[in-house]
């Protein structure tokens, strides 16, 4: 807590024209507690009075200044959105993306194989490809049609690499090369697959939902 307290201290800055505020606003305050009697300076009360007035106007004068920060940093304060958001459902790879122009290019560049997908077999023409290579690490053809698309990634080692976090209902078990693929989707149609080898982890997914034997020959390539 005073670690927040000083990090939100240390970005206060207060103009000009915020201090003229706030000493106007402290000289215009309704005191009549304070005012209620005369303050005799010279006699124990009055120097209780006046020094209570003191530590008052300070007390003002450190609100007003902390208000003023607050309102300029609302990211730093309890319960902004900053801290609780939701992480996205689908990421993108975080290391430096770097568009290839063939598939032979895509595969110079990361290092191994890229079979890609039975484009033929997409659920849409495929008018454009699109070969990205994220590192060493992964290997990214996307499929584009007018309307639609489908995004294929291999990348090293056992982790996911489809980046689609969501929560599907429905998971069928299907054999492509004898490769035994995952099939995600909802209801009887599917929009992700996901499977590995030894050495690589393997990702397809669609942006509609397409069936089981649909699957099969897109992933015929295989």
């Amino acid at each position: 807590m005073e670690n927040k307290y000083a990090e939100i201290m240390d970005r206060v800055q207060v103009t000009p024209q915020m201090h003229e505020r706030i000493l106007n606003n402290i000289e215009q305050a309704d005191l009549t507690a304070s005012a209620a009697a005369p303050i005799r300076k010279n006699t124990a009360a009055g120097r209780r009075s006046f020094s209570g007035l003191r530590r008052f106007t300070a007390l003002a004068a450190c609100l007003a200044i902390m208000l003023a920060g607050g309102l300029a940093l609302p990211d730093y304060l309890p319960g902004s959105d900053t801290d609780t958001s939701a992480p996205p459902s689908v990421t993108s790879p975080v290391n430096e993306a770097a568009e290839a122009a063939s598939r032979m290019d895509l595969e110079k560049a990361v290092g191994f194989s890229v079979p890609g997908l039975n484009a033929v077999s997409l659920p849409f023409n495929v008018q454009k490809t699109v070969y990205t290579a994220y590192g060493k690490d992964m290997a990214e053809v996307t499929y584009l049609g007018t309307d639609h698309q489908a995004v294929y990634r291999k990348g090293k080692g056992s982790d996911d690499v489809s980046g689609d976090y969501n929560d599907y209902s429905s998971q069928k078990k299907i054999t492509v090369s004898d490769v035994t693929v995952i099939l995600k989707g909802s209801g009887d149609g599917y929009c992700l697959a996901v499977w590995q080898d030894e050495d690589y982890s393997y990702s397809a997914s669609l942006d509609q939902d397409a069936p089981a034997s649909t699957w099969r020959s897109i992933l015929k390539a295989q």
